[in-house]
């Protein structure tokens, strides 16, 4: 008789957790953005700047896409499923885009948070001010996000080297027959 091998049951860590409820936290923070600026769209048309209005509506939509694979390989992979071939590399591709989506909004709410506390703006607005300021903090997550999401398949991968490990000892063992 071959022994039974019961699967140890792990639960998300402390990290991976925060690093889920941050990526679910986006996707509504992202979702509201996108809904704002579709509204606003369809209130103007695309009178003021069409390519930017095109290019923020996507760029939003590919947050909400990164942070749903993130969930979608904690929720699916972790701890120790194999990722296939096309999500290891749907995870590159999606880092490297988040990366430079991340560089190119940090850059805009900063020269937004300039602009609005300069001497040159002449209506001082704390609403602007706030949304600028809401706006950078919501990115700076992204920082998190990206480290975390670097990190997620090497984890994964070790934490299935280990279970693997752990299966083949279990097997070597005599079998407790009582």
């Amino acid at each position: 008789m071959l022994p039974v091998i019961e699967e140890i049951p792990e639960s998300l860590t402390v990290r991976w957790k925060v690093f889920r409820f941050i990526n679910y936290l986006q996707v509504v923070i992202n979702a509201g953005f996108l809904a704002l600026m579709l509204i606003a769209i369809m209130k103007t048309g695309f009178e003021s700047s069409p390519a930017l209005s095109v290019i923020s509506v996507l760029i939003f939509a590919f947050q909400i896409t990164n942070n749903l694979f993130n969930i979608h390989l904690l929720n699916k992979h972790y701890p120790h499923t194999t990722l296939s071939r096309k999500k290891e590399k749907a995870g590159i591709v999606l880092l490297i885009v988040y990366i430079f989506v991340t560089i190119g909004l940090l850059i805009m709410g900063f020269s937004g948070l300039i602009d609005v506390f300069s001497d040159d703006y002449n209506h001082y607005s704390l609403s602007a001010a706030l949304s600028v300021i809401f706006f950078l903090a919501c990115n700076l997550l992204n920082i998190y996000i990206i480290i975390e999401q670097a990190s997620l398949p090497t984890h994964i991968e070790r934490n299935n080297k280990k279970n693997i490990q752990r299966i083949t000892e279990e097997i070597g063992k005599p079998a407790d027959l009582f």
